[in-house]
């Protein structure tokens, strides 16, 4: 018996000590991690613990205005607040919690905020915008609410407002997110994430301007990431402002000259240019149908964007200078041009017209006039805007012995006019059009140049393609003595104070290939097409309308004639003593020029010299 206790005293010391032992290891572990911690990791871990609760935050810049000629505000910047994470502050736990709250709030799928939230881990210090221009009274309750949704603020964050009218989103563009496929070119020039930029038209071109420079705010937040205590701030620096050539109130008149011509034609689309002849200002660009960039300012809906982009007549081109279309008659200034500067004035060639040309083989080759036009000579010829005269000018004419000056001359002087490459204006999404020749037609079709080629390029038909806005610089050009412009919407920089910082300069693209003297007589007909020829019904204008008509022919079903539909156009200038602004107008599938497009011409320079009189 007792040596059974002693056994039992013996186990109980041993457990004793192994106990004691034991617990010198845990508390000599708990003592070097104390060391490790404190010793080693203690600066690292300082500073972790600092930057939990010191954060660097930016203060965005507001972003310049922009005016048009007059001073009116054409974008503004308007309170709205946006609903932004970060991600640092926002436990991985409590994330679909979080998403739940915030979709009842917003109105918008827990699902769309969860991507919002998951693409915020990826730098989690950075802001991620969950939702823009969220009403005052949600932005509210987010504040107030913020123990419930940790990582979540409501900032106040200012969106673009712009000028009503549809016709003025192709011109201006809107401001939004950063594109994701244009994110690394932003990133890697300064921006960051939840920046907004300018996308598509003069919001885009002068980004730079108007984005001004972004300031700094040292601030310490608490564990929810509120600011409690501002310790520095470097303010930010407003953008320059922006001011167009453009005219807002002629641009709206010239919107409802247009929207009437196509309600009138019942032509789907149209557009319409205007500039100054001395220096290439914009003053209207209109493209119809157009669309409210506001909608895009303010986080444009599926069903709006949707709406947009699958209309057959393509409201999100700008049709003044995306859109091509063949030029048509407008196109005979150009060829009439090359004959007289090459044949030294020769104003007596002519050509009999009996309403057609044929060629050996049969093949026919109409004039708009049936009935013809009789003996034609080339000032006669575009005055009345005779097809078989020009026709004969460059593809050459067998019944009289004549050769024709050929496409390849033609084409050299089309291209010295314009046609074929953009204009140069400041604005994204120009097209250049297109300018054949044999070589061309070789090398992309695979096809023999034929004279048919040549008749239909010279009445600016086949594969001749320009803009309107490439018109309209042809004739401001004609206008001013042969000086083909740059187009500028954009007339000068001002800084936040007023001063200018930078003026736009007018340049020189190029010069017509055709001497003062050419030029005059181009401008005699063009005047004597309004006086007497094929724009007789726009005659009565006071203010001198010098211009030429187009209808231009593509291809699509027959009317009841056997006839194409056809494109209605129109450019000039005016007034013709004195010349100030040049123009075209283009409806697409709308009929004759003379009847659709010259009206609108007409129109327009009422306006502007009307509104021009009353304000002296």
């Amino acid at each position: 018996m007792a040596e059974e206790k002693r056994r039992l005293t013996r186990r109980e010391a041993i457990r004793f000590y192994l106990m004691r032992l034991v617990l010198l290891l845990a508390f000599c572990a708990l003592v070097a991690r104390l060391w490790y911690i404190q010793i080693v990791r203690g600066p690292e871990l300082r500073d972790q613990a600092e930057d939990n609760s010191l954060r660097i935050l930016s203060i965005k810049p507001l972003r310049g205005v922009i005016y048009d000629r007059n001073n009116q505000r054409v974008a503004i910047n308007v309170p709205s607040f946006s609903v932004v994470a970060r991600m640092i502050d926002l436990p991985r736990d409590e994330m679909e919690s979080v998403s739940q709250r915030l979709a009842a709030l917003l109105d918008v799928p827990s699902t769309a905020i969860m991507e919002h939230l998951a693409a915020g881990l990826q730098n989690p210090y950075l802001p991620t915008v969950v939702k823009r221009d969220v009403p005052r009274h949600i932005a509210m309750v987010i504040e107030e609410e913020n123990a419930r949704l940790p990582g979540i603020t409501a900032e106040s964050r200012p969106i673009r407002e712009y000028a009503t009218g549809n016709s003025n989103g192709h011109f201006l563009g809107y401001v939004g997110p950063i594109p994701h496929e244009r994110s690394e070119f932003y990133l890697n020039r300064g921006y960051e994430r939840d920046d907004h930029v300018g996308i598509a038209g003069i919001e885009s071109v002068y980004e730079a301007d108007l984005q001004g420079l972004k300031g700094k705010r040292n601030v310490e937040v608490n564990a929810y990431g509120r600011t409690i205590r501002v310790l520095h701030e470097t303010p930010s620096q407003p953008g320059n402002n922006l001011v167009l050539g453009l005219d807002l109130d002629l641009q709206a008149a010239v919107t409802d000259m247009l929207q009437d011509g196509l309600d009138d034609s019942g032509a789907p689309s149209g557009a319409a240019a205007v500039l100054d002849v001395h220096t290439g200002a914009v003053l209207a660009l209109v493209s119809l149908p157009g669309f409210d960039n506001n909608l895009f300012a303010r986080s444009i809906s599926d069903q709006d964007y949707a709406r947009l982009a699958n209309d057959p007549s393509r409201p999100l081109v700008n049709h003044a200078i995306g859109g091509l279309y063949p030029p048509a008659s407008t196109f005979k200034l150009v060829s009439m041009g090359e004959w007289l500067e090459n044949s030294g004035m020769d104003m007596e060639l002519g050509f009999e017209c009996h309403g057609s040309l044929v060629l050996a083989g049969g093949w026919e080759f109409g004039c708009w006039k049936r009935s013809g036009h009789g003996f034609q000579n080339i000032y006669e010829a575009l005055v009345n805007s005779c097809d078989v005269f020009f026709y004969s000018l460059v593809g050459g004419n067998p019944y009289a012995d004549f050769d024709g000056i050929g496409p390849e001359a033609l084409a050299r002087a089309a291209t010295a006019c314009g046609f074929g490459q953009p204009t140069g204006i400041d604005l994204p999404g120009e097209q250049e059009g297109l300018m054949p020749t044999p070589e061309r037609k070789l090398r992309v079709k695979q096809e023999q140049w034929f004279q048919g080629d040549s008749y239909n390029t010279a009445i600016g038909q086949g594969d001749v393609l320009c803009t309107p806005l490439q018109l309209a610089n042809l004739s401001a050009a004609i206008a001013n003595g042969g000086k083909l412009m740059y187009p500028k919407l954009a007339a000068e920089i001002r800084g936040a104070d007023g001063r200018q910082v930078r003026p736009m300069q007018s340049q020189v693209a190029r010069h017509l290939p055709f001497s003062a003297d050419v030029l005059a007589v181009i401008r005699r007909a063009m005047r004597d097409v309004v006086a007497r020829g094929t724009a007789i019904r726009i005659s009565a204008n006071p203010y001198g309308i010098a211009g030429k008509t187009g209808t231009a022919e593509f291809p699509g079903p027959l009317d009841e004639g056997g006839f194409l539909p056809t494109h209605a156009l129109f450019t000039g200038f005016a007034p013709y003593e004195e010349p100030r602004i040049a123009f075209a107008v283009v409806l697409y599938d709308a009929g004759e020029g003379s009847e659709f497009a010259a009206p609108i011409a007409d129109k327009l320079t009422r306006f502007y010299f009307d509104s021009a009189r009353s304000a002296t």
